[in-house]
């Protein structure tokens, strides 16, 4: 059912990865105004560039939280099944890639279309779950 009450793990989930999402967000526009208008040279640059990926591996760390804390076998079992979706969805393409770019030549992906890939395959996978569910409710 889409209405169900949501466990007290998701919801710390949910919490925790809006909360990480925020400060991605503020971390991230501040890096951005500051190498625009500070231009920082050598490791403060470096720090500046690294800083937004932080919130980014808090979120990775809260799915493996979420499935310590989450009891019902089921939705952890779904939650398992959005990552590995999640995660060939993100393989795949980048070995094909590293095998082209090897012997063909062929440019990298453009910054940030792994995770991009990642979040969107997660997404797909766990509402077409959702919605399989769905029918076999009705």
């Amino acid at each position: 059912m889409f209405c169900q009450d949501k466990s007290a793990a998701l919801k710390r989930y949910q919490k925790r990865t809006l909360s990480a999402m925020v400060g991605y967000f503020v971390i991230l526009f501040g890096c951005v105004w500051l190498v625009k208008h500070v231009s920082p040279q050598g490791w403060p640059l470096y720090l500046w560039a690294v800083l937004p990926a932080v919130p980014i591996i808090l979120v990775m760390v809260n799915m493996g939280l979420y499935l310590k804390e989450e009891t019902d076998e089921y939705l952890r079992l779904r939650m398992m099944r959005s990552l590995l979706v999640a995660t060939a969805a993100l393989l795949g393409p980048l070995v094909v890639s590293d095998f082209v770019r090897a012997y063909a030549h062929a440019p990298a992906f453009p910054p940030f279309v792994c995770f991009v890939t990642f979040c969107l395959a997660f997404g797909i996978a766990n509402g077409v779950q959702k919605l399989r569910d769905r029918a076999t409710d009705e």
